[in-house]
């Protein structure tokens, strides 16, 4: 077996273990990865770690982005229309990241809250 075909598959395992619903943590990672005796294997999952850590901040900085639109959304739409009625609310609880952006923009001008989120 060639050295990058080994690369190669160390990259697609490590690759599966952090983002196929795995339970596999930073830890677990660690270990794995320091049970690699080659120094260039190291490497390479280490390079691989971080850059699936660096993904994960990213999704959850979306991910937190996402939350912080939909809790003022909720707050201003309280305030202006009174509670949400439940199918409101999982609409609001499911809308992405854009969609609830939009409503945002809407609720300045809406009179209604179906006008804010369109219907």
């Amino acid at each position: 077996m060639t050295f990058r075909l080994l690369t190669y598959q160390v990259r697609i395992c490590l690759t599966y273990l952090t983002e196929a619903g795995n339970t596999l943590d930073r830890e677990s990672l660690y270990t794995i990865i320091n049970e690699v005796t080659s120094t260039h294997l190291k490497e390479e999952a280490m390079s691989i770690a971080d850059q699936l850590r660096q993904e994960g901040r990213q999704e959850g900085r979306e991910e937190g982005r996402q939350e912080g639109e939909r809790m003022i959304l909720q707050r201003l739409i309280a305030r202006k229309f009174g509670e949400l009625d439940y199918v409101s609310q999982e609409k609001l609880n499911h809308a992405g990241l854009e969609e609830l952006e939009c409503w945002g923009e809407r609720i300045l001008d809406a009179k209604t809250l179906e006008e804010v989120f369109g219907e």
